[in-house]
């Protein structure tokens, strides 16, 4: 394949990839079309854990638990099987606090299928010192997180299996 071609190629396969961006938009209600795996991470979690979403001026988190306020900051990464998985950035307040309860990190592999789902608060975050800082916010590998956290891959596994 020639230079050309292999361009002429990567720009169909980008309009495919923009048309389908622009279904998940319009169909499913994604709120843009920078992170469709986010995106997905973030409404499988209110399915499964039957929260709301925040009003998009809220910003630190995703979710909200109405039942007691908590709110929670959700990401999503695909993860190939090689390095490791960071969840990034995330910022304090003049307190030093974080503006979510907890974080929930989803992990999808092939097919997005639901690799693993963990929660963590932000407390355990900030007490065990998992945050590193870079220019952009605050950073945590998705192995640190793991450590410290509660595994609630199951609830989703058992929700995806009954749909």
């Amino acid at each position: 394949m020639t230079e050309e071609q292999n361009i002429k190629k990567i720009q169909e396969k980008l309009r495919a990839y923009e048309k389908l961006l622009n279904e998940l938009k319009n169909e499913c209600g994604f709120k843009n079309h920078n992170t469709p795996t986010g995106e997905y991470a973030e409404k499988l979690c209110k399915a499964v854990l039957k929260l709301k979403e925040a009003d998009n001026n809220q910003e630190g988190y995703d979710l909200i638990d109405t039942n007691n306020n908590k709110t929670y900051q959700i990401k999503g990464r695909r993860f190939y099987g090689k390095g490791s998985v960071q969840f990034d950035y995330f910022h304090k307040d003049e307190k030093g606090k974080l503006n979510f309860d907890y974080l929930i990190g989803v992990i999808f592999g092939e097919q997005f299928a639901v690799e693993q789902v963990y929660q963590i608060s932000s407390d355990m975050l900030l007490d065990k010192g998992l945050l590193r800082e870079t220019k952009r916010g605050y950073i945590v590998k998705f192995d640190d997180v793991k450590k410290n956290a509660e595994d609630i891959t199951k609830v989703f596994i058992n929700y995806l299996g009954k749909i």
